[in-house]
């Protein structure tokens, strides 16, 4: 009996396998994953700030006035963040661009101006003018720092024009508020070197950048989408320093008029805010770029 049973076991497996080895092999499909690269990091930011900045304009004052203060330090915070994996001088124009948001960060806050003003009273100009100077010398400090990382001799001779056309138009700024300047010297003197300390700041820091921003542009077929990243940082440092003057120019209303536009719900606010969110996404981007093609990488050598 254990004989038989014995062997309609062994006939029983004999035939099971035939019968496996017989059916067609289904083929197993690799889901293609949605794999994030830098290039469709920034094709799907663009139109989120675009519409978070643009939402500066029409929505209430509290808006702009929260916003602000909020992106500028998250973009300080991002810019330490990119600085522990960037080389000795880069790192170190980095940790200048981070302290240099975080330190402006309140001042982008006229709430917080606001209670300064109440608590410094007659020493609060004086205060602020040490202040801003202290944070923009940081500013042009890391500006030096990128055009000396940068090699910017390598510029090519219309990269050059570009920059002079660049720092024309820096003088017609600085030009442009000196009458400003002048009525506001006869109200304080602080007044006024704030005033034209801060726009003569800001036209240095533009045009230091200039050749940097062309070099990324004469570059970057080559390596493309990690240059339009740091690209990007420098882009949004310039607008969110220029952008006012050149809003001054097409009001043709001295820059103390528009600047009462500040954070009330204006267009201001909104390029203001443009520029935070480009830096912000643009360190972000910097930082993921080697991670975001390790990634593209691996996918891409994972059998179908």
């Amino acid at each position: 009996m254990k004989r038989i049973v014995h062997e309609l076991r062994t006939t029983t497996t004999a035939r099971c396998a035939t019968f496996t080895q017989s059916q067609p092999t289904i083929p197993v499909h690799r889901v293609p994953q949605a794999i994030v690269t830098t290039h469709r990091f920034i094709a799907l930011s663009a139109p989120i700030i675009l519409a978070a900045s643009f939402a500066a304009w029409v929505l209430p004052a509290t808006y702009a006035q929260t916003m602000h203060p909020l992106a500028v330090t998250a973009a300080g915070l991002l810019s330490l963040w990119v600085a522990f994996l960037s080389g000795a001088t880069m790192r170190k124009a980095l940790f200048l661009i981070a302290a240099f948001l975080l330190l402006y960060a309140p001042t982008a806050s006229s709430w917080i101006l606001d209670q300064l003003t109440d608590a410094l009273g007659g020493s609060f100009l004086s205060a602020l003018l040490a202040y801003q100077t202290l944070t923009y010398a940081m500013l042009l400090v890391a500006c030096v720092l990128i055009v000396r990382v940068m090699e910017v001799r390598r510029v090519h001779r219309d990269g050059w024009l570009v920059s002079a056309g660049v720092a024309a138009a820096g003088v017609i700024i600085v030009i442009n508020g000196l009458s400003t300047f002048r009525d506001l010297l006869d109200i304080s003197s602080e007044a006024g070197a704030i005033y034209l300390t801060i726009r003569i700041f800001d036209v240095l820091v533009m045009t230091a950048l200039t050749p940097v921003l062309w070099l990324y542009v004469q570059n970057g077929r080559a390596k493309y989408q990690e240059s339009a990243t740091f690209m990007l940082v420098m882009i949004g440092i310039v607008l969110s320093l220029v952008l006012v003057y050149f809003y001054e120019l097409a009001k043709q209303a001295p820059l103390i008029d528009v600047a009462a536009e500040y954070q009330t719900g204006s267009l201001l606010d909104s390029l203001y805010l443009l520029g935070y969110l480009i830096i912000g996404a643009g360190l972000y981007a910097h930082r993921k770029h080697q991670d975001w093609s390790y990634a593209v990488v691996a996918n891409a050598m994972e059998p179908s």
